[in-house]
């Protein structure tokens, strides 16, 4: 056997795993309180994580509840108000 030929080193037949996607890790919306400046913010925080997980965020109602439980004073007022009259809503009645 030449002796270049001795000298190439074996392929490897290994393959890497599969590791499937991870969700990225975003961090928690502030809690709102109801200043109106700040409210775009907080929206388009809440949408992100129901963008990047978007298997639990399906329904307008876990949108719903999960926007409500970052929502303090004022803001949880009105929310408190709204959830009391049982009235069925939607995501983007809710955000009126």
């Amino acid at each position: 056997m030449p002796a270049s030929a001795s000298a190439v080193p074996p392929m490897s037949s290994a393959v890497a795993p599969f590791l499937p996607a991870k969700d990225p890790q975003l961090a928690m919306p502030k809690r709102y309180h109801g200043v109106p400046e700040k409210c775009r913010g907080f929206i388009l925080q809440c949408e992100l994580v129901f963008a990047s997980q978007s298997q639990v965020y399906q329904s307008d109602m876990s949108r719903i509840t999960y926007m409500i439980s970052l929502l303090t004073g004022p803001a949880l007022d009105w929310a408190t108000a709204l959830w009391y009259k049982r009235e069925t809503t939607t995501y983007m009645r809710f955000l009126e």
